[in-house]
C-alpha cells in the first residue's frame, strides 16, 4: 500500500473508532493505536484521550448519526455518567473549537446534548489540512459582541444553554469590551441579567430590520419558571423597570398582555448611534420644506399683529437657540406651544405656513384623522409615533421644524368622565398621552381649532401663545378685496366689504371665479357680475333668500364693533 496516499489523520481516526467499539475505554485500544492516537493528538493540539473521544464524535457525525453522552456510551458499552465522567475532555474539544455542543430539549437537560463537529474542522480533517487552528473572528464593535450574544440568546431559547451561562458569558463580554461605547453604557446602567438580555434582544432585532420583539417570546427564553415569567412582564406592562424608566425600550400594549411587543426606545437608538450605528434615515413624509410656501399677503389687526410679530421674532433661527437656553437655565419648559383659533375660513392654517416661510422652518403636518383607528390602542400609538418621529426631525435639523396638528378640534375637545364607550375611553386615552408629550415638548408645536369653546380645559396651560383668529372686519375686508382683485375701484372695495360678510376663504373663492370667468369669456368682468357672484357664494334659505342678504336687509350695514384681522 501506497501509504504516502493515504490521508494519516482520517485513517487514524477510521482504526481507533473501529477497534473502539465495545471495548469501553480499553488500554488495549489505547496500546494497539497508540501511534494513531500520538498522530492525532499533535495534529489537533490536544491529549490523547481527547483524540480517541474526538474519533468517536467525528466518524459518528460522518454517519448522520445524533452525537451526544448516550450514543457515545452505548458504542462503548458503558454507561452515559461514565461517559459524562470525561468533562474535562469533552471542555478541550470545545475550547479547541474542534466540537460545538448543542444542548437538546428534555426532561434532563444537562445530559441530553448533542456534539457536532463544525464544518471547518471537517473540511480540515477530510483534506489533510492539519494541524486545524480554531480561528477567532476580529472583535472591531459593539455589534460584533451584540451578534455573540444573540446567538447564545437563541441558544437559551431553545435550551441548550442555561440562563445562567448565557448571563455568565454576556458579562464576561461587557468587562472586556466595556471601551466600546454601547457596551460600556450598558455596563454602567447596572442592569439585572434580565434586562441586559432583554435589551440585548432588542437591540440586535431593531439592526437586523425587526422593528418590534414578542414581549412573551423574549422573556420566555429567559425565564424558565411559568410564575416568574408573569410577573416579570407584569413589571414590564407597569413600567417597573429600568428599560422603560430610562426609554431604552418602549412597550407596544395590547389586549392581552402576551400580545405585547418590545422596541427600542429612543435612548436605545442614541446608544447605537454614539456607536456609529444609524438604523434608517427619518421618514420625511408630510414634511413641508419651507422653501416650497408660497408668499401671501396676511391681514391682521392691531392685537394679532403684536402676537404674530413676536411668534415671529422668537422663531428666527438664532433668537429661538437663545431663548431656549434662557428658559432652560431658568429651569422652564424650553418648548413653544400656541394654539391658533377661530371660525372657518379665517386663515389659521396660512397664517402658520406663512410663519414657517418668513422663519426658514419646515413643517410637520399631522392629519389628525389618520390618528383614528377602529382597533382600540392604535391612536395612542399612533399619537406617541407623531412625537417620536418629530423628536428624531428636532435633533437632525439645523432649525427646529414646526409640528402642525391641523384642525385639532376633535383631539382637543372636553374629555368624558368614567364613560364605558370604548370611543370615549380611546379618545381620553389619546389626549392624556398628548397632555403628558406637550409638557415634555422641546420644539415648536402649533395647533388649530375652530370649536375652542369645547377645547379641554387641561390643554390651556399647555399653550404658551393663545391667538384667536376672528372673522375680518369691514376694513380689513377691504384691504382684502383691494389686493385680491387690483381692477377693483377703492369704492368699489369698500362696498363689497360693507355688504358681504365674508371670510378670507370667501373672498378667495370669488376670486378664482372672477378669473375663471375672465379666461372663459375672454373678456374682463364687471361689478354686478362680481356682486352676482357674491350673492351666490351663501348657502340660501328655504325662501330663496340669500342668508347673507337677508342679514344685511334686517341690519343695513355691519357693524364696526367687530373690526377684526384676516389671514389670508
Amino acid at each position: 500500500m501506497n501509504t504516502e496516499k493515504i490521508n494519516q489523520p482520517l485513517y487514524a481516526i477510521s482504526g481507533i473508532y473501529t477497534a473502539a467499539k465495545g471495548n469501553q475505554f480499553a488500554g488495549s485500544v489505547t496500546e494497539e493505536y497508540e501511534k494513531e492516537l500520538q498522530l492525532l493528538s499533535e495534529k489537533l493540539g490536544i491529549g490523547t484521550e481527547s483524540a480517541f473521544i474526538f474519533s468517536l464524535i467525528f466518524t459518528q457525525n460522518m454517519e448522520n448519526d445524533s452525537v451526544g453522552y448516550s450514543s457515545i456510551g452505548k458504542y462503548l458499552k458503558i454507561n452515559v455518567v461514565e461517559v459524562m465522567a470525561r468533562s474535562g475532555n469533552f471542555r478541550e474539544l470545545k475550547e479547541t473549537g474542534l466540537i460545538e455542543e448543542k444542548r437538546r430539549r428534555g426532561r434532563f437537560n444537562r445530559g441530553n446534548v448533542e456534539f457536532i463537529v463544525p464544518d471547518p474542522v471537517q473540511e480540515a480533517i477530510l483534506n489533510n489540512r492539519l494541524p486545524f487552528v480554531k480561528e477567532e473572528p476580529e472583535i472591531k464593535s459593539s455589534l460584533d459582541i451584540l451578534e455573540r450574544i444573540s446567538d447564545l440568546i437563541d441558544e437559551c431559547g431553545d435550551e441548550e444553554i442555561s440562563p445562567v451561562e448565557l448571563f455568565i458569558q454576556t458579562n464576561a463580554w461587557l468587562d472586556e469590551f466595556e471601551h466600546f461605547p454601547l457596551l460600556g453604557n450598558v455596563k454602567k446602567l447596572r442592569l439585572s441579567d434580565f434586562e441586559k438580555a432583554i435589551f440585548f434582544d432588542v437591540l440586535w432585532n431593531s439592526i437586523t430590520g425587526s422593528e418590534s420583539t414578542s414581549m412573551s417570546r423574549t422573556v420566555e427564553a429567559f425565564i424558565r419558571s411559568i410564575s416568574a415569567r408573569v410577573k416579570f412582564c407584569q413589571r414590564l406592562v407597569s413600567g417597573d423597570t429600568k428599560l422603560l424608566k430610562l426609554n431604552l425600550i418602549e412597550l407596544e400594549k395590547a389586549n392581552f398582555f402576551n400580545d405585547s411587543g418590545l422596541k427600542l426606545g429612543e435612548s436605545g437608538f442614541k446608544m447605537l448611534e454614539e456607536e456609529g450605528v444609524k438604523l434608517a434615515e427619518v421618514d420625511q413624509k408630510d414634511v413641508l420644506d419651507h422653501k416650497a410656501i408660497k408668499d401671501k399677503t396676511l391681514f391682521y389687526n392691531e392685537q394679532e399683529l403684536s402676537s404674530i410679530e413676536m411668534l415671529t421674532k422668537t422663531f428666527e433661527a438664532q433668537r429661538f437657540k437663545e431663548v431656549q437656553q434662557i428658559l432652560e437655565a431658568k429651569s422652564l419648559p424650553i418648548g413653544v406651544n400656541c394654539i391658533f383659533y377661530g371660525p372657518p375660513g379665517t386663515g389659521k392654517t396660512e397664517g402658520v405656513l406663512q410663519l414657517a416661510r418668513e422663519t426658514g422652518r419646515d413643517i410637520v403636518r399631522v392629519d389628525i384623522s389618520e390618528t383614528k383607528s377602529k382597533w382600540f390602542g392604535d391612536s395612542e400609538k399612533l399619537i406617541k409615533k407623531v412625537f417620536t418621529r418629530y423628536q428624531k426631525l428636532y435633533d437632525i435639523k439645523e432649525v427646529a421644524p414646526i409640528l402642525l396638528f391641523n384642525e385639532a378640534d376633535a383631539i382637543l375637545s372636553k374629555r368624558t368622565g368614567n364613560s364605558e364607550q370604548g370611543v370615549d375611553q380611546t379618545r381620553n386615552a389619546i389626549q392624556n398621552i398628548l397632555l403628558e408629550e406637550l409638557e415634555n415638548f422641546k420644539g415648536i408645536f402649533i395647533a388649530t381649532t375652530n370649536l375652542i369653546d369645547n377645547l379641554d380645559a387641561a390643554f390651556e396651560r399647555r399653550f404658551l401663545f393663545k391667538i384667536e383668529i376672528k372673522r375680518p372686519g369691514i376694513a380689513a375686508r377691504q384691504k382684502i378685496w383691494q389686493n385680491k382683485i387690483d381692477f377693483l375701484s377703492p369704492e368699489h372695495c369698500l362696498e363689497l366689504a360693507q355688504q358681504f360678510d365674508f371670510s378670507g376663504g370667501e373672498i378667495e373663492n370669488i376670486t378664482r371665479k372672477i378669473l375663471m370667468h375672465e379666461i372663459i369669456n375672454a373678456e374682463k368682468i364687471d361689478f354686478k357680475a362680481i356682486l352676482d357672484l357674491c350673492r351666490q357664494e351663501k348657502f340660501e334659505t328655504s325662501s330663496g333668500t340669500n342668508v347673507e342678504e337677508k342679514k344685511t336687509t334686517i341690519l343695513g350695514f355691519q357693524n364696526y364693533k367687530n373690526e377684526d384681522p384676516y389671514l389670508a
